[in-house]
């Protein structure tokens, strides 16, 4: 993997997710990348912001609803945490990114985005998340002629303290060859791994794009 030229680099997603964290952590040792921390920045109260921010995380097991029963502030918190959090550090940080040269913003989305659950319905956040992936292809497109890239990373199950509920029932399927095709669950350093290849000179022609890392599971719903 080429990693020659120093990179400024943005990681998008949530700012308390295992995934998030580790890249952070994997990143910020590669002497190739520059790691930009970042995360949901209002432009608004930071004590209201943060209160509301906690009260959907605390929330996150009842977010497994659909448009008839998630209530219109649920639906909202999804799309600032997902989404509007995305688009305020974008708008901060590309007029840097320009005087750079370029760069590379690695954004979050899910592959919640690009499949349903019956049995656990998340209307706001595959929402959400298929936003992600549509603000990154506008994007990746408008910044181009400025040499910053943008792409998408689509996490499948990984293990986090967010996912600990089921994680458990899904390394049991994949054990007995009933769940994802790897055989395993995700770890946190598999979407670092991803997301430093997209910082990475070894992608200087991706952009536009996202990556599913979910261990063939999305390949075997479809």
């Amino acid at each position: 993997m080429n990693l020659r030229r120093p990179r400024r680099v943005l990681v998008l997603g949530g700012a308390r997710s295992g995934k998030s964290s580790y890249a952070e952590g994997l990143l910020g040792r590669e002497r190739s990348v520059e790691y930009v921390a970042c995360g949901a920045t209002p432009d608004g109260d930071d004590a209201e912001w943060a209160q509301r921010v906690a009260l959907h995380r605390a929330r996150r097991p009842a977010s497994w609803t659909t448009v008839e029963t998630i209530d219109l502030e649920h639906w909202d918190l999804a799309q600032d945490v997902n989404v509007r959090a995305m688009y305020l550090v974008s708008k901060a940080a590309i007029p840097y990114l320009r005087v750079a040269g370029g760069g590379s913003i690695v954004n979050t989305a899910s592959v919640s985005a690009l499949r349903a659950s019956r049995s656990r319905p998340s209307h706001a956040y595959a929402a959400s998340k298929a936003a992600v992936i549509g603000l990154t292809q506008a994007m990746a497109v408008s910044l181009g002629q400025d040499r910053i890239r943008v792409n998408a990373i689509c996490p499948g199950l990984i293990r986090t303290r967010l996912t600990v509920d089921i994680v458990e029932a899904a390394e049991n399927a994949a054990a007995e060859n009933d769940g994802i095709p790897i055989g395993r669950v995700g770890e946190p350093e598999d979407i670092a791994r991803c997301a430093l290849f997209l910082a990475s000179d070894a992608s200087s022609f991706i952009s536009g794009t996202h990556i599913v890392v979910d261990g063939g599971a999305t390949a075997l719903a479809t």
